[in-house]
C-alpha cells in the first residue's frame, strides 16, 4: 500500500520548522511559543527515526545506513570550487 510521502518527511519537516519557530519566539521575546514548539520538535524528534527504520522495508539492517559514509578528494574539489 503506498501512501505517497513517508511520515517521517512530514515530522522531519516538523521538527525542523519547529525549531525555527522556537528561535524566533525567543528572539522576539515569545516565551509560551518558544517552550512550546520546542517541545513540539523535540517530540518530532523522537517520532521520526522509528518511522524511518519502519519504512526501511528490513528494519533490522538499519545499522547498515549508518556506516555509509564516503567522503573523496574530487567531492572536496567541487565543493571547494562552488565556494570560491
Amino acid at each position: 500500500m503506498d501512501v505517497g510521502d513517508p511520515p517521517y518527511f512530514f515530522t522531519g519537516g516538523l521538527s525542523g520548522a519547529s525549531s525555527v519557530l522556537s528561535l524566533s519566539a525567543k528572539l522576539f521575546g515569545n516565551e509560551r511559543l518558544a517552550r512550546t514548539s520546542l517541545y513540539i520538535g523535540a517530540t518530532a524528534d523522537l517520532i521520526s527515526p522509528p518511522l524511518l527504520i519502519a519504512d526501511l522495508g528490513r528494519p533490522e539492517r538499519f545499522h547498515h545506513m549508518l556506516r555509509v559514509f564516503k567522503v573523496t578528494l574530487a567531492d572536496e574539489r567541487r565543493s571547494m570550487g562552488a565556494c570560491s
